[in-house]
């Protein structure tokens, strides 16, 4: 009985909605000269281009969804109830306006929160090569592949950027597919340059 029941309801009842509800409320903003939104008592952050304009905040309980004048997404941060000691940064967004500014790079949270391999290096490399570096990493970490490029650094001695490059490739890039050969495939004799024709034009020696 029960489950005739439980049948019957099952069949009466209607899909669940495909998109979840959100319960949010927005609210208008405007960013500092940092590109940094102000919500209660932390700082957000949002990208370098969208320093001092208007933004807006869609608000849920446990994040903070920050968007543009066209109400396109630019970035989602984990909403904070508790006083931080610093702005709550998407450091991903500003790794290229970083790249411009190498030696403040390391007193960054980013750079705090990068494998010590990462650490040692950029502490040891100077500005041309650490600007270098961080050109060839950034589009590295934005496809989201940071493991990788520390492999390549932790088993090899790298001196420098082009070599780390260098290697990074010969670790995750396939290697070209070898020559298909069957019983009918023919013999390839190697091909001789004869420049003599050449040398007859130009009045040289056969």
């Amino acid at each position: 009985m029960i489950c005739d029941l439980l049948v019957q309801d099952l069949e009466a009842m209607k899909p669940l909605p495909k998109q979840r509800f959100k319960v949010t409320r927005l609210a208008k903003v405007k960013t500092d000269k940092y590109s940094f939104v102000q919500f209660e008592n932390n700082k957000y952050s949002t990208a370098p281009q969208y320093n001092r304009c208007e933004m807006w905040l869609e608000i849920s309980a446990e994040e903070l969804r920050i968007l543009n004048d066209k109400y396109e997404e630019v970035v989602v941060h984990k909403r904070r109830y508790g006083q931080m000691p610093e702005p709550v940064v998407d450091w991903i967004k500003y790794l290229t306006a970083i790249n411009r500014k190498p030696n403040a790079f390391k007193y960054t949270q980013f750079f705090k929160e990068l494998p010590v391999v990462w650490q040692e290096y950029f502490n040891r490399a100077d500005y041309d090569d650490s600007k270098k570096m961080l050109s060839t990493l950034t589009p590295i970490i934005l496809d989201g592949k940071l493991d990788e490029a520390t492999v390549a650094l932790e088993v090899h001695e790298i001196q420098n950027a082009d070599e780390f490059l260098l290697i990074y490739r010969n670790l995750t890039e396939s290697p070209p597919p070898s020559a298909v050969k069957t019983q009918n495939t023919p013999t390839q004799l190697p091909y001789k340059n004869d420049l003599s024709v050449y040398g007859s034009l130009i009045g040289g020696e056969n």
